[in-house]
């Protein structure tokens, strides 16, 4: 990808923040993603230097074969800056841009893969809201498209070989990115989130696994890939993001009947600092966002889109507001920052709701 390019997909906004899908007041976005190695190659972290570029390569061909105008990006030739702005977007993991080497395949606006991360590909397709059946048909078709033209390792006992075996047989994680304020500020999220185990179902920070949560913004996914059909852990994952959406409705009723005015009165004082903050780190921002996001979804302030408070949970970020060699982290997790992006993250803030009345 030509310095142009990168500089243009590290501006523009991914297709799931510009959305409105199912559920779209609690539930962000959906994820499915599928794992995959070549067959008689060894898996990246044991590999050669020259076995990741020809693998690479691989992939990039048949990328370019699926899709012509499918974009493709080498991790070891951009910034770190660069890199945390694709972890902040979704399009990479931490662990991919931490690493020596890498790479990055662009399909389209809601379809991507990481390459020679944990397995030699991880292809993912993201939208907006809770549409598990929409991004697993689309993924999948990518899968089916790559695997015509790919040998991937696979047993008929263990299905598709990975790295780690945890993700063998689909290979699959279904995720769903919930909004849970409520349950959050009612204490309740421990309790609830201890329930999921049994259901093999986990959640996560808002960067996947090993990352913390922002904003009261969770992830969830199925735990095992292995013993169940693609539709099984599906059905599964939807089953218990319903119910946690059920459960932050329950929760969100029962605040604003038992404490409605101490509930309204922690939302438009969030409203009032990102209108009128001169500095703000990226933990408060995404605290205060949280609580404005609630708040416009139960019209306690003024109708927000969704679309713009999406497209805030990646801006507020440090790489995004280019301050990620002074934040401390490559990953938008941090919640420290420097003066001079704490200043430029609340200038983007009181922009963004500057045609908001109080």
């Amino acid at each position: 990808m030509r310095p142009q390019e990168l500089a243009a997909l590290l501006r523009e906004p991914m297709a799931w923040m510009e959305g409105d899908g199912p559920c779209g007041g609690l539930v962000i976005s959906t994820r499915v993603r599928f794992a995959r190695n070549l067959a008689g190659r060894r898996f990246p972290s044991v590999a050669g230097e020259q076995e990741r570029r020809d693998v690479e390569a691989m992939l990039f061909d048949a990328a370019r074969d699926v899709l012509p105008g499918a974009r493709t990006v080498s991790l070891g030739e951009v910034s770190e800056r660069a890199r945390a702005i694709l972890v902040e977007k979704f399009l990479i993991s931490p662990q991919l841009a931490a690493g020596a080497s890498g790479a990055l395949v662009l399909f389209d606006g809601d379809a991507s893969g990481m390459v020679n991360e944990e397995d030699h590909l991880r292809l993912q397709c993201i939208l907006p809201g809770l549409d598990l059946q929409g991004a697993f048909a689309r993924a999948e078709a990518l899968d089916d498209a790559l695997e015509s033209r790919l040998d991937f390792a696979f047993s008929e006992r263990w299905g598709y070989l990975t790295s780690c075996p945890s993700n063998a047989g689909t290979g699959m994680r279904a995720s769903v990115m919930l909004h849970l304020p409520a349950l959050a500020v009612s204490g309740a999220l421990p309790r609830v989130f201890e329930g999921l185990a049994g259901l093999g179902v986990t959640a996560r920070g808002i960067y996947g696994e090993g990352t913390d949560a922002a904003g009261a913004v969770f992830q969830i996914s199925n735990q095992a890939t292995l013993g169940a059909a693609e539709r099984e852990l599906l059905a599964k994952v939807e089953g218990v993001a319903r119910s946690l959406i059920e459960r932050e409705g329950a929760a969100r009723e029962d605040l604003l009947q038992t404490a409605r005015d101490a509930v309204v009165d922690r939302i438009w004082r969030a409203f009032g600092t990102l209108k009128t903050a001169r500095a703000m780190g990226y933990g408060e921002a995404a605290e205060l966002l949280s609580l404005v996001r609630w708040g416009s979804h139960e019209r306690i302030l003024p109708e927000i889109a969704r679309s713009t408070l999406n497209a805030l949970l990646y801006r507020i970020g440090p790489a995004a507001l280019g301050g990620v060699a002074n934040e401390g982290s490559s990953s938008a997790a941090s919640t420290g920052g420097n003066a001079s992006a704490n200043r430029l993250r609340a200038t983007l803030l009181r922009e963004a709701f500057s045609a908001y009345p109080c």
